[in-house]
C-alpha cells in the first residue's frame, strides 16, 4: 500500500474514533441534563365534579 492510503486510513480511523467519543459525551450531556425536574409541592387544584343530573325530589 501507498504512504496515502496508509495515511488516509489513519485520519479515517482518528475520526470515526472521534465520533464515538462525542456521540458518547452527547448521550451523557443528554442524560444529565435533558429532563426537567419540577418542584414538589402541593400540585394542581383539583376541581369539583360536575352534577350532571339534577338531584332526585327537586325543590316544589
Amino acid at each position: 500500500m501507498s504512504e496515502l492510503v496508509l495515511t488516509l486510513l489513519r485520519v479515517g480511523y482518528l475520526v470515526l474514533l472521534w465520533g464515538f467519543v462525542l456521540a458518547a459525551l452527547a448521550v451523557l450531556r443528554r442524560d444529565i441534563f435533558g429532563t426537567r425536574v419540577t418542584p414538589r409541592g402541593p400540585g394542581r387544584p383539583t376541581r369539583a365534579p360536575r352534577n350532571r343530573r339534577p338531584a332526585a325530589g327537586g325543590a316544589a
